[in-house]
């Protein structure tokens, strides 16, 4: 009888699904950027910038810890110790066009000494211990040592735009809704298109004829 009694009341009450009115937020703390609901909209004043904890705090020259923005510092001065990945790990370049960069510590296996525990950099790198011997999957362009290997994996499989999945430049790739493929490949004919090898009239010829002269020595044997 409980049971009954409280499916009854679910079904006059509802089930407290509907909608909740969508928050508008507000900014009433000028020393924070935390909006009334819970997030982080409201704008520092001049020469501030928003820290991890929600509060609006001088800027610091030459910093990139609370940098929203690659090669830019705090106070959005440009500055190329601010990269924020590793462009491009073949040569050890960041998105900065700086060269030896940290960021790119470890991002790539140096091709030219498999096994031998350096990275591109020419940094140790204890994940480079391991000699690859093949492209575990080449979707996300890692070796069977699980490391990104272009050298393995390059052009196996397609990315965004024209470049393969370990961001190489690959002009067999496009993108077509939304995904990437390659260009199919051509089908090859399996019927021989030069002259005078025509394997299927020739086989229709060999079959047909000797239904017909049966047919005609039946209705002979019948007359």
């Amino acid at each position: 009888m409980r049971a009954v009694a409280l499916l009854g009341a679910v079904a006059l009450l509802g089930c407290g699904t509907a909608a909740k009115p969508a928050c508008v937020p507000s900014c009433a703390d000028p020393t924070s950027c935390k909006d009334s609901c819970g997030g982080r909209t409201c704008p520092c004043a001049q020469g501030d910038v928003c820290d991890r904890a929600g509060a609006c705090v001088a800027c610091t020259v030459g910093s990139c810890t609370l940098s929203r923005l690659a090669c830019v510092d705090e106070c959005g001065n440009a500055d190329n110790a601010c990269a924020t990945q590793c462009a491009e790990p073949d040569t050890c370049v960041d998105n900065c066009g700086v060269s030896a960069s940290a960021v790119c510590a470890g991002a790539e296996c140096d091709p030219n000494h498999p096994g031998g525990c350096r990275d591109t950099c020419g940094l140790p790198a204890t994940r480079c211990c391991c000699a690859p011997r093949a492209c575990s999957d080449a979707k996300t362009c890692r070796d069977d040592c699980g490391n990104f290997n272009p050298s393995r994996c390059r052009g196996r499989a397609c990315s965004s735009g024209c470049q393969d999945s370990c961001g190489q430049p690959d002009n067999t790739c496009w993108t077509t809704a939304g995904a990437s493929t390659r260009p199919p490949a051509r089908a090859r004919s399996a019927i021989p298109t030069s002259p005078g090898s025509t394997p299927a009239a020739t086989s229709t010829t060999t079959v047909e004829r000797p239904r017909r002269r049966h047919r005609l020595t039946l209705l002979r044997a019948s007359r």
